[in-house]
């Protein structure tokens, strides 16, 4: 994950002082996401955490109750170079919307970024919310965190299941609408590409 924006108070809390974390993302067979987060310690160790989302009534959209995250849609991906998510989670009475930017690499992809921005107004976050995500500044351990050793995969078994949990197409969902403006960006610009 190279970049992220919530109006979530812990985040905006902790934004300034994260660093990049390793995503890996597995498709199952029923068609859930299993997900495994490495994030790096300011002492130089990893925390690990394993989550799966499960699959929704329409193809790109997820959940995980378990971790209040009520709403996951693949808001838009090129399936080579980076995925934006949109993700809403619920604590209580508290709704928060998040985007997320995933990249294939650790550095930022000027598309996915210009996504993350022009998907930001529609569900109410403005560019004071996100933050790009610092690579970890530390020697990087035999693997990085979170990273598996390194095995063969077939590219185009991986391209297909990688289209089948999106719908099969580069695409940007129908998400929640809003009247607050994202700054420098006329309210009412689609986010469509």
């Amino acid at each position: 994950m190279v970049g992220a924006a919530s109006n979530d108070q812990s985040f905006q809390d902790s934004k300034d002082d994260m660093k990049m974390p390793v995503v890996l993302v597995t498709p199952l067979a029923n068609g859930d996401l299993a997900l495994k987060f490495g994030y790096p310690l300011p002492d130089g160790g990893c925390q690990k955490l394993e989550a799966t989302f499960t699959k929704g009534a329409v193809a790109g959209q997820f959940s995980n109750p378990a971790m209040g995250q009520t709403d996951i849609r693949v808001a838009f991906t090129d399936y080579l170079n980076f995925a934006v998510l949109y993700l809403e989670t619920r604590r209580g009475d508290t709704r928060n919307v998040w985007l997320q930017l995933y990249a294939r690499a650790p550095e930022l992809f000027p598309e996915g970024a210009q996504k993350l921005q022009l998907l930001g107004p529609q569900v109410g976050l403005n560019p004071s919310q996100g933050a790009l995500l610092p690579k970890t500044v530390r020697p990087p351990p035999r693997r990085p965190c979170g990273s598996p050793a390194p095995s063969k995969i077939n590219v185009s078994e991986a391209s297909q299941r990688r289209r089948a949990f999106v719908g099969g197409r580069a695409r940007t969902p129908t998400l929640p609408k809003t009247t607050q403006g994202w700054a420098g960006t006329p309210q009412g610009r689609s986010g469509r590409g």
